[in-house]
């Protein structure tokens, strides 16, 4: 067997509740002359895999389109469908051949039998994400469907920080053949690497804006808080209690309307003093209004 033809490995993340995730291999091996699209050893039913190989392979148009391809599951203990991402891609680099060498490949993604190649979103995105932060080597690349991050939730972008950090470079795609001639020897020439880096400083750009937007947010809310705390600072400056005690506080009010006017007369002369009003001498024995001009 060739080396352009050598088994190819595709990795991609399970969650099990209650049990050790783990990340399952398909391994994927070239058979030109195998009469159907692909033969599953073990893992799933092979209809299942013809789907969405087909669906994969819809767009292409050279012979290697009708090119076999044996896929083995290390292991049949899963469910759902998210496979289907890792699945189509151990098919194609298996016959076109790996563009590149020595980098775990890791995927999640629903390929729909009649989405033509589309890639779709899986639950549990972030759980998946973290089973590859912990089971990845490095050197890797991780495969996510793009629809996964259209919310922007501020878990998964933070996750798929942890992940770069940790040495595995990642890319969000819409359809397979986003990594047509990145991932495998594909037919279109304009999709080199610079192209695949490209969509990484996107994913980079992307979750920058988001956890500064989501800092702006929280920066913008402690300067409220702190305009409310100012404000309370001045008002109690303003007016404190302790210059006033309670022989100073008011105990009887006159209001009389005089040419549109109003006194204010208190009982005590430090009360006057800190309210800023004019001591009368008459005694105030009740609070009166004056409605006689009216």
């Amino acid at each position: 067997m060739s080396n352009k033809h050598r088994p190819i490995v595709v990795s991609f993340p399970c969650v099990h509740r209650g049990e050790g995730s783990l990340l399952i291999q398909i391994t994927c091996f070239y058979a030109q002359e195998l009469k159907s699209i692909v033969k599953v050893v073990s893992g799933i039913d092979e209809d299942s895999a013809r789907r969405i190989v087909g669906a994969s392979r819809n767009r292409e148009t050279d012979s290697k389109a009708a090119f076999g391809t044996i896929a083995h599951f290390s292991s049949p203990m899963f469910g759902g469908e998210s496979y289907g991402l890792a699945l189509a891609l151990a098919d194609k680099i298996t016959r076109h051949g790996a563009k590149l060498s020595n980098s775990q490949i890791i995927a999640t993604g629903v390929i729909p039998a009649d989405g033509c190649g589309r890639v779709e979103s899986v639950e549990d995105i972030s759980s998946k994400i973290q089973i590859t932060e912990e089971k990845a080597k490095r050197p890797g690349i991780f495969v996510l469907p793009k629809a996964n991050l259209e919310g922007k939730f501020l878990e998964t972008w933070q996750a798929l920080d942890r992940l770069e950090n940790k040495g595995v470079n990642w890319v969000a795609i819409s359809h397979v053949d986003d990594l047509d001639n990145i991932l495998w020897q594909g037919t279109q020439e304009h999709q080199e690497w610079p192209l695949y880096q490209k969509l990484m400083r996107k994913g980079r750009e992307s979750t920058n804006d988001n956890l500064n937007s989501k800092h702006g947010m929280a920066a913008m809310m402690a300067l409220m808080l702190l305009a409310l705390l100012g404000a309370l600072f001045w008002g109690l400056n303003r007016y404190p209690n302790s210059d006033v005690d309670e022989s100073a506080s008011p105990q009887k009010v006159k209001i009389i309307n005089e040419n549109g006017t109003a006194s204010v007369e208190t009982g005590s002369e430090t009360a006057n003093k800190t309210l800023g009003v004019e001591k009368r001498s008459t005694p105030i024995e009740s609070m009166v209004i004056d409605t006689s001009k009216y």
